[in-house]
């Protein structure tokens, strides 16, 4: 197998197992402090994704990371948008849906901020 592919395939492993591990985690904080399951599991879930994604790439680690972040948030976005887990006679700016996805995107945007602080500091610094 050539070591390019090999790379790419332990990259998939990785970020499917931070996503695993990093959501079980984030249902350990929820149960823990008592707080919604669905919002820990998906910002940490997403959290580690993205850094997964970061790390771990074979080439390319921004655009990999980058890509990784978008395609979580469809994929986010698509698992959540059939919950019904709040009251449709209500009229809140925000319901639990999106409560939800907006956390999830957060967690994915907190990490790609962090993977790519130091070169929009080191790019501002030139």
């Amino acid at each position: 197998m050539n070591k390019s592919i090999r790379g790419w395939v332990v990259f998939f492993f990785a970020i499917s197992g931070a996503f695993v591990l990093c959501g079980s985690g984030g249902l350990v904080i929820a149960n823990t402090f008592k707080i919604n399951e669905i919002n820990s599991f998906g910002f940490f879930a997403a959290f580690g994704v993205v850094s997964v994604a970061y790390l771990s790439a074979p080439k390319h680690p921004i655009s990999s990371s980058v890509i990784v972040f978008l395609l979580g948030a469809f994929i986010a976005w698509h698992l959540l948008k059939d919950t019904n887990n709040y009251d449709d006679s209500a009229s809140h700016f925000l319901n639990e849906k999106h409560t939800s996805f907006l956390i999830t995107t957060l967690g994915g945007l907190l990490s790609l901020f962090i993977c790519l602080f130091p070169f929009v500091v080191k790019k501002g610094k030139d």
